[in-house]
């Protein structure tokens, strides 16, 4: 039998705050191990049981975080009978405050710090969940394909790739 888990979800929390504040004050260079424990008051013990690693702390603790902060946003946002307006207001009161507010998590799950990084299943089903809720607010612009207008028309085509291609090619794509 293994042994019972010692570090809660306020451990994690704590971990994942002290993380954010530590990059924001100091850059990634700031961020160790033994600094965050520290912070916390707990040992490195605690950060390796929760986060795998000083990467996973990094980017599975604050991407997850900012998935959530996104998805909670969306979530509250109050839709109207005006989804391009929705949509607007989405980008005005909360991923513009979610930027200024949040710029370590913002870098962290956009801008891909750590090359290479494989994402836990929390993060990925963090980000899932935040993307599905934005593009519900995105579906809402087209009619469904039944309707009287019929599907919305393709825009020309161009010989660039879609931004959706090439952000499933880049290795800058958002975590």
């Amino acid at each position: 039998m293994g042994r019972p888990r010692e570090h809660d979800e306020r451990t994690r929390e704590a971990l994942r705050a002290a993380t954010e504040r530590l990059y924001d004050e100091h850059g990634p260079a700031g961020v160790s191990v033994r600094a965050v424990a520290d912070a916390v008051g707990t040992t490195t013990r605690a950060v390796y049981s929760l986060f795998r690693s000083r990467d996973g702390l990094l980017v599975d603790a604050m991407a997850q975080r900012a998935y959530e902060i996104l998805e909670d946003g969306l979530d509250a946002q109050v839709e109207t009978d005006d989804p391009a307006h929705d949509l607007i207001e989405a980008g005005v009161t909360i991923f513009r405050p979610f930027v200024r507010d949040h710029p370590s998590l913002f870098r962290i799950t956009f801008q891909r710090i750590v090359p290479d990084f494989q994402p836990g299943p929390e993060l990925t089903a963090a980000r899932d969940s935040a993307f599905g809720r934005l593009r519900a607010k995105v579906g809402r612009l087209a009619p469904p394909a039944n309707s009287p207008t019929g599907p919305s028309p393709k825009p020309p085509s161009s010989s660039r790739p879609s931004a959706r291609a090439s952000a499933t090619r880049s290795s800058e794509a958002p975590i």
